[in-house]
């Protein structure tokens, strides 16, 4: 009887330890989502800047979604 009660206090243990580090987890999630789509718009504008600075006319890039098509030739 004993050994059951000890096996059932580490069970909660274990439950309530994975529900508190999931819930963490999950809501650490939602937060860099956000982050991620700044710093890819950023780094967006900053390839686009480069391409202009090497020359490349402005009708001759399509942006792609997150993508460049160049001269229709390299996307980047």
């Amino acid at each position: 009887m004993k050994k059951l009660n000890q096996l059932t206090v580490l069970f909660r243990k274990i439950l309530v330890t994975s529900f508190v580090i999931s819930t963490l987890l999950t809501s650490c999630k939602k937060e860099q989502g956000d982050n991620v789509e700044d710093v890819s718009h950023q780094k967006n504008d900053e390839v686009y800047g480069m391409l202009l600075k090497k020359g490349i006319s402005p009708a001759m890039i399509q942006d792609l979604d997150g993508y460049y098509l160049v001269e229709n030739d390299l996307l980047i």
